[in-house]
């Protein structure tokens, strides 16, 4: 009896033992599945916070998109109405070209007869000894009017208002002019206004500034631009031939100017030398 309870009290331990290992075991087991799922659900926190993130992001890609796409409309419809736009100046630009080719023809047909109803008195007029003085007589016969009847029915394109009647005076080659800067050379001059062929484009009814050069002090006159024709020579660079009408000027300098620099007077320094 006595080895029967020994061998039921040794079962007792060894059973006692096996199921303390077995619950440290599963004790074990549980705190690591415990700790595994703690991470998992931090993963799941993380992921959720990165797709809460993402969401967030595409959901101002997407307003960022439409922002961009009435953006987008909007720079074509402006492209629509600068097309639409350049077409009809194109068309105004074509106008205008046309019109003011027919002008400049107009011109240069009207400016070349001028010349050529100048040239006729300059021909035929010259004064002799016994005439009078050139302030009596010489205006009479130089003036466009007096020397062409046909000059009274059509007044010269030059200058406007009284500057049209003002007595005009050829100026001797190589008198040059500056307007605004731009160089050029003085072709005639008169009280009212001048006439000049420039290196460069200036505009109808520009306001510019005249200078010339002279032996003393240098002549300035204000004016504006009253026409422009363009001149290619055959053997010279364009030029555009410029009539200018005087807003203001000294009329005694200029008249002083027109006396010295006149061609006439040149021809008649020339005459008494020799």
């Amino acid at each position: 009896m006595k080895d029967n309870h020994a061998e039921d009290a040794a079962i007792d331990e060894t059973a006692k033992v096996i199921a303390a290992a077995i619950r440290k075991h599963v004790d074990r087991a549980q705190q690591r599945a415990e700790a595994e799922l703690e991470t998992l659900r931090a993963q799941h926190r993380d992921a959720i916070s990165e797709t809460n993130e993402l969401q967030a992001q595409l959901k101002q890609s997407q307003q960022e998109t439409a922002k961009l796409a009435a953006e987008r409309a909007e720079l074509h419809r402006k492209l629509k109405d600068a097309i639409a736009a350049k077409a009809v100046a194109e068309t105004h630009y074509q106008q205008l070209a046309a019109a003011s080719q027919q002008l400049t023809d107009g011109l240069s047909r009207t400016l070349h007869e001028q010349r050529e109803q100048a040239a006729r008195p300059a021909i035929t007029g010259v004064p002799k000894k016994s005439e009078p003085p050139p302030s009596s007589k010489s205006d009479a016969s130089t003036s466009p009017v007096a020397a062409n009847p046909t000059s009274a029915k059509k007044k010269p394109l030059q200058f406007s208002g009284p500057a049209r009647d003002a007595k005009r005076v050829k100026i001797r080659s190589g008198t040059y002019v500056s307007v605004d800067g731009i160089p050029g050379e003085l072709v005639d001059m008169s009280l009212g206004g001048a006439q000049a062929v420039l290196r460069q484009l200036v505009k109808p009814n520009q306001l510019v500034r005249l200078t010339i050069p002279t032996a003393g002090e240098r002549l300035i006159c204000r004016g504006r631009i009253v026409w422009v024709v363009y001149e290619q020579p055959g053997t010279s660079l364009s030029v555009y031939r410029t009539g200018v009408k005087f807003t203001d000027s000294d009329a005694t300098a200029v008249e002083d100017f027109m006396q010295n620099f006149a061609e006439e007077s040149s021809a008649r320094r020339s005459t008494g030398t020799a």
